[in-house]
């Protein structure tokens, strides 16, 4: 498994319990079309409702911040499969879930999460702040 040196440095650890997901069609283009339909760039974008949350990469070192002290906040997390991923710095660079997706399952994830971004009751809040 190859892995990027400042991910495997710095980033996230990946145990045995994570799946590589490869940074290619269709999977980077799903998920850039999500990005897109949030208003984020290339780093991704902070955003929860009750569907999925997505979170950017933080390299901000804080031993308290959840994404970069513990580790426990994930980038991605479609909330009815508890499916999660965790990249370096940029949407599926290095990337790794928490269980194998076939890539119908994951257009069928990000459709789901797009269609809830309509959703009146969504509880969506985006926030574009620091960690």
């Amino acid at each position: 498994m190859k892995k990027e040196l400042g991910n495997l440095l710095f980033g996230h650890p990946v145990g045995e319990e994570w799946w590589s997901i490869p940074r290619t069609a269709p999977f980077e283009g799903l998920l850039d079309t999500l990005l897109h339909a949030l208003g984020g760039d290339g780093y991704g974008v902070k955003f929860d409702n009750k569907v999925f949350q997505i979170n950017p990469y933080c390299w901000c070192g804080d031993e308290v911040c959840p994404q970069c002290g513990i580790g426990e906040q994930v980038n991605f997390w479609f909330k009815p499969t508890d499916f999660k991923i965790k990249w370096y710095k940029y949407p599926l660079r290095d990337s790794y879930a928490n269980r194998p997706v076939s890539e119908l399952e994951f257009l069928s994830m990000i459709n789901k999460c797009i269609l809830s971004l309509g959703m009146d009751d969504s509880d969506g809040k985006e926030d574009s702040g620091g960690c």
